[in-house]
This record gives structure tokens, C-alpha cells and sequence, in this order.
């Protein structure tokens, strides 16, 4: 399978509050996906893909095991999305986003797409298993408390994390969320399909 994550689309998923996405966030978002890959065996590759860019063109940099792409100045981190799946229709290709418009593209190219929570919910489970990242990430290591105390540490990130759940922007709860309570839990098509997409990850 080739994961391909919508980067700033899930970091702000997960973060809801948070407003300019910092080194500090990207090194934990990338550290946790190292962790979840090095678990993960069948996993071929996780590309990790943000917007922007000091060039042109496209970067490629593994970092803990996971490719990290700049889409460049000239095309964005969707773009760069779709063509990816298109290289590899055929394959098994999961696009981890809740942009809709990029949901549909990429299953034009018959891409399977998880939610941004629910993809990152399953990789934080398997991180938290040993509370370490992948092995190349120089020792980095995914802290229960921050060492410091201060405000955009660790402990900020874990707490935010904890927060996470089906809500809309308002911060209330997803019609998904109320549907599936109104049905007292009984699954529709495309959260049993969805549920399929989660075991396998």
C-alpha cells in the first residue's frame, strides 16, 4: 500500500486551534508516521505532501522513513497528490485528506481516501504502542509531558491530539457523527467500506 498524506490538510485536522503549522508540528506530525510505517510493514511508502517550497519545482527528503515532498512554487500539494495516484493507478493507493475536491480526483484514478482524524488516529495508535518515532529520526521520541512546561510543547501537542473527534468547524458534533448516533450505531455503505480501510492500516 502507498499512503499518500495531505499534510497540512491533516496537521490543521488534528490541531484544530492551531494557526501557522511550525517546525515544531511537522517534526512530531512526520515523527508519529515514521513510528506507524516501522510498524507497518506492508506499508510500501507514506509521502507526506506540503504545499510550498523554496523552488520551483518539487523536493523529495526522507525523513524517519517517511517521504516528505514540498510541492514547489509552481504546483500545489493537490496536484502533486493526484499525478501521484495516477503514476500508480492500479496499485493500492490510500489518499489521507478531508479536502473533498481531492477526495473525488483521486478516486477518479480509483484511489481509496480516509479522513484526515480517522488516518491519523490509526498511526498515532501504533506510535503510542512504544512512545518512540522510527529509528532514523536522531532520537526523537514522542514525550507523555513536556520538559519545560512551556506553551507549543509536547504535552500541547498530546492534548490537542486527545481532543480529536467527528466535529464540524464549529467545534460541534459532524452530521456523520450524529447520524451514526441516530442510528444507534448501525453502519451506512461507506463507514462500513471506510471501517475496511482503517483495519488494513
Amino acid at each position: 500500500m502507498i499512503i499518500l498524506v495531505d499534510a497540512y490538510n491533516v496537521i490543521r485536522s488534528v490541531f484544530r486551534d492551531l494557526g501557522k503549522v511550525g517546525d515544531k508540528h511537522k517534526k512530531h506530525f512526520i515523527g508519529v508516521l515514521g513510528g506507524y510505517k516501522e510498524s507497518r510493514p506492508k506499508i510500501r511508502e507514506i509521502i507526506v505532501v506540503f504545499d510550498g517550497g523554496i523552488l520551483t519545482h518539487a523536493t523529495r527528503e526522507v525523513k524517519c522513513g517517511v517521504s516528505v515532498i514540498l510541492a514547489g512554487q509552481r504546483s500545489s500539494a493537490d496536484d502533486w497528490i493526484v499525478e501521484c495516484a495516477e503514476k500508480h493507478k492500479g496499485a493500492e493507493v490510500l489518499v489521507a485528506t478531508n479536502d473533498r475536491e481531492l477526495g473525488r480526483r483521486v478516486m477518479e484514478l480509483s484511489a481509496a481516501v480516509i479522513d484526515s482524524e480517522s488516518f491519523y488516529m490509526a498511526a498515532r495508535a501504533e506510535a503510542e504502542k512504544g512512545w518512540s518515532v522510527h529509528s532514523d529520526c536522531s532520537g526523537d521520541t514522542l514525550i507523555k509531558y513536556g520538559e519545560d512546561g512551556e506553551s507549543g510543547s509536547e504535552l500541547d501537542l498530546l492534548m490537542d491530539e486527545a481532543s480529536l473527534g467527528p466535529v464540524d468547524k464549529d467545534g460541534k458534533k459532524s452530521d456523520h457523527a450524529r447520524r451514526g448516533a441516530a442510528k444507534g450505531g448501525t453502519k451506512s455503505r461507506a463507514e462500513k467500506k471506510m471501517h475496511k480501510i482503517i483495519k488494513k492500516l
